[in-house]
């Protein structure tokens, strides 16, 4: 875990130079995480990416270049502010999907803070698209043989 909140931007031209600057701009946050590195694997020839994670990513090689790697804390409004400047499309996948973590000390900040961050973020930055994926702790405190509908989630 980092402890140092907002957005790191990258610290070598390696990180920023981009041959192709028709390429969509694509924020993709968690993109340490086991999907985010996986969707960057199969799309970075075709997009343009901001990497950011919490931690410094170190998957860095070759196939990388043209990507700008940097660190995030998407609790932080300040930094998805940053982050999201110049990009079209915002991917967001930070998160912590560990079934056990503590709502105060983790989900909280992580997972709804941190949406709201990135959506509030886009907008203000005037990101044309935001793709969201989330985890089963939305649906959270339904027994395992409930499915939860929309209509579930109604008052």
């Amino acid at each position: 875990m980092h402890d140092q909140k907002g957005y790191q931007p990258p610290t070598s031209p390696e990180e920023t130079s981009n041959s192709d600057t028709n390429k969509r701009r694509i924020l993709l946050t968690g993109a340490a995480g086991n999907i985010g590195s996986a969707f960057f694997q199969h799309a970075a020839s075709m997009y343009t990416f901001r990497l950011p994670d919490r931690a410094r990513i170190d998957f860095v090689d070759s196939m990388h270049q043209g990507h700008e790697l940097s660190q995030l804390d998407v609790s932080d409004l300040a930094g998805c502010q940053q982050a999201c400047q110049g990009i079209h499309t915002v991917i967001h996948l930070a998160a912590d999907p560990d079934p056990d973590a503590d709502f105060i000390t983790s989900l909280l900040s992580n997972n709804i803070l941190g949406t709201y961050h990135i959506l509030r973020a886009a907008r203000d930055q005037g990101c044309r698209r935001v793709i969201l994926a989330s985890s089963v702790q939305v649906v959270s405190g339904y027994a395992s043989d409930v499915q939860a509908h929309s209509a579930s989630f109604e008052k």
